[in-house]
């Protein structure tokens, strides 16, 4: 299956972003503050932060491009079997399962938490 067609096949559920802002930061133990900013200003900063290295860039134009349109998987990905049973994935596992095992180095003592004095 081509690489575009995983895109719409990863999730079992649809979440906003904000969703999965809130659960990433109650699984690394963070409280941040939001900012919510019209898509025209993020592309602005996105487009004057472009001589920056990619390090030191806080979102990219395609960033802000993917964020505009809903990624779900529709009607005719599943007619053309771009789902996870079409990938072969039989019993996906829920988000809740594996990601915060990731994000548990990220916790305020978590295991880089000596690195930060």
């Amino acid at each position: 299956m081509p690489p575009s067609a995983m895109e719409h096949a990863m999730t079992t559920c649809a979440l906003t972003f904000r969703e999965l802002l809130d659960k990433t930061m109650a699984w690394s133990g963070r409280r941040r503050l939001y900012l919510r900013m019209p898509f025209w200003l993020a592309k602005l900063g996105a487009l004057l932060t472009l001589p920056l290295p990619n390090s030191m860039r806080p979102l990219t134009v395609d960033q802000v491009r993917m964020l505009q349109v809903d990624n779900v998987v529709g009607k005719i990905a599943e007619a053309e079997g771009r789902t996870l049973a079409g990938l072969g994935i039989e019993h996906p596992q829920t988000m809740e399962a594996v990601v915060p095992g990731y994000l548990q180095r990220f916790q305020p003592h978590g295991q880089f938490a000596h690195y930060r004095g």
